[in-house]
């Protein structure tokens, strides 16, 4: 009885210290390459979450800037809430520190949330990417086939949106989206020490059990 209470006590101690981290929420770099979106205006990318509440760890987009020599700046990269009446970018939610960009060649670039977000359950928002001005080049975001390579629990859309005159209106792309990968921590997860002081605990009361059983 003892050997058998100890070995579930540990059982309970892997179970639950399984460390909480960042999960793929939802991408499409694997699907198909499309055409290649730069210039002039804001470019953005839908994505749903799925049933879950994240902590935003960061997206993924896969991007170049042309051509090397060129001089890009005021490149910014924005989280937005979903618009469902105008089915559009709503209001700015947090913005992106914007990582080295890969020159001369598609690659995919690492965007980090400049302070904490929470995404809520099922819930849509977009990502954003323009640059201010540049010489002889820009920014690009590379567009994915539609319907192909899709991976996750959320949901990319099929379209893409840009923003002509600073994000009061937006006009449709309705024949490609744009390469992206959101990855979050799962809300409601404990935490590795917490999660291990519990099981200890749980360990301790069955040694307290088994023993007080041998003592009769």
């Amino acid at each position: 009885m003892r050997a058998s209470l100890y070995v579930l006590a540990l059982a309970m101690l892997v179970a639950v210290t399984a460390p909480a981290g960042a999960v793929l929420i939802t991408s499409n770099l694997g699907a198909d390459d499309g055409l290649n979106f730069a210039g002039y205006g804001i470019h953005a990318q839908r994505f749903t979450t799925d049933a879950r509440d994240y902590v935003l760890d960061d997206v993924v987009l896969r991007v170049a800037s042309f051509p090397r020599s060129s001089t890009i700046a005021g490149v910014e990269a924005l989280l937005w809430s979903h618009d469902s009446a105008a089915s559009a970018p709503g209001s700015v939610l947090a913005s992106f520190i914007v990582p080295s960009l890969p020159a001369d060649a598609f690659g995919e670039a690492v965007f980090t949330p400049a302070a904490p977000v929470a995404l809520a359950a099922s819930t849509s928002y977009w990502v954003s990417l323009v640059h201010a001005s540049s010489s002889g080049g820009g920014v690009q975001w590379r567009g994915a086939v539609t319907g192909a390579g899709d991976v996750g629990p959320g949901f990319i859309d099929p379209r893409s949106s840009v923003s002509l005159d600073g994000g009061l209106t937006w006009f449709v792309n309705s024949n490609q989206s744009l390469k992206l990968a959101v990855n979050g921590t799962p809300r409601g997860v404990a935490e590795p020490l917490t999660s291990t002081l519990l099981a200890s605990g749980f360990g301790l009361s069955l040694l307290t059990m088994s023993r007080r059983r041998a003592n009769r």
